[in-house]
């Protein structure tokens, strides 16, 4: 595509520089001039995900007067879109434009308690904006990252090649079905960020500072959001269980905790794993020369390790 083109058509950006970024199924752009930094982000059209990206879009909007953390603005073009249809070469695109958000990545920054405190303090602040958030399109997505669709990766299962790695992940989807989707009708329900990953959360001085990559949006329990972010809080992590126990302390005292959530958590935390390996794996044949979409396959596999051998009897996440 010709980015600088769209760039000056609809944005009148013209003398900037542009930065091709890894992206998982649409590709971003790095967009700098004088004035700020922008990413530029393009799709291939389909109809359902131009409806998504405009959902994402409004619950942006809505979470526009938060600042205590920076979060991706949405910006208009010229003609006052916030997204366009553009065509190029008989092929169509969805094309829009946000904010750049400055931080150090999460999964690089240094861990200590006090930044493990601050990720559950921002994740409760985050989720009490979106709990008042009502919009349609999230709430009747069928994502294959919603935990509430976990069963739709099994299909996935024949890219993984090791048969004792398939009889672990299979136990998961039993443990799905035999545990968690008996829980959901009990479980409070939320739209959710549902990807706060350790480089889609930004930090400063040892501090939780913003959150970018909306994309993932889900109508979910809300327990999920803290799995998610558990989920990859652990990488990297020789003991996940002691930092998870930080995160959950610091959300609780925003967002009480109700035990029936603290029941399924560990079973949402290997589902999530289990999503990432699984749909990594996929990637891996399918598309062996996208390395960002099977990046996380490795530490997804030592996370999900530690977590089945140090949860051996009960599995019932709990903190002080």
């Amino acid at each position: 595509m010709d980015i600088k083109k769209i760039l000056a058509e609809y944005y009148s950006l013209e003398k900037v520089g542009i930065k091709k970024l890894d992206g998982y199924e649409n590709e971003n752009f790095l967009v700098s001039d004088s004035k700020g930094k922008y990413i530029l982000k393009t799709y291939l059209y389909r109809e359902e995900l131009y409806e998504i990206v405009q959902a994402e879009r409004d619950v942006l909007l809505e979470l526009k007067g938060e600042e205590r953390y920076s979060l991706p603005k949405p910006v208009q073009t010229n003609q006052g879109e916030f997204e366009f249809a553009y065509t190029e070469d008989n092929v169509e695109h969805i094309v829009r434009m946000l904010t750049y958000i400055e931080g150090e990545p999460f999964g690089v920054t240094a861990a200590t308690a006090e930044l493990y405190e601050s990720f559950g303090t921002f994740l409760a602040n985050m989720d009490l904006r979106l709990m008042d958030i009502k919009n349609k399109t999230i709430e009747n997505r069928k994502s294959e990252w919603n935990i509430v669709n976990f069963d739709k990766n099994k299909k996935l299962l024949k890219y993984i090649e090791d048969d004792n790695d398939r009889e672990i992940l299979n136990q998961i989807f039993d443990d799905f079905e035999n545990i968690v989707k008996p829980a959901f009708s009990s479980l409070r329900f939320s739209i959710i960020h549902n990807d706060a990953n350790d480089f889609n959360v930004l930090t400063k001085d040892g501090e939780i500072t913003g959150l970018i990559d909306f994309g993932d949006l889900a109508y979910a329990p809300l327990i999920d959001e803290l799995a998610v972010a558990i989920a990859y809080a652990g990488f990297g992590k020789k003991n996940p269980r002691k930092w998870a126990e930080i995160i959950l302390k610091s959300y609780d005292k925003i967002i009480p905790l109700k035990q029936n959530e603290l029941d399924v958590l560990f079973y949402m935390i290997t589902c999530r794993l289990a999503t990432t390996i699984l749909n990594a794996a996929y990637s891996r044949v399918v598309n062996p020369e996208n390395k960002y979409a099977s990046s996380s396959e490795k530490d997804a596999w030592d996370a999900l390790n530690l977590w089945i051998n140090s949860y051996s009897e009960k599995k019932t996440i709990s903190f002080e």
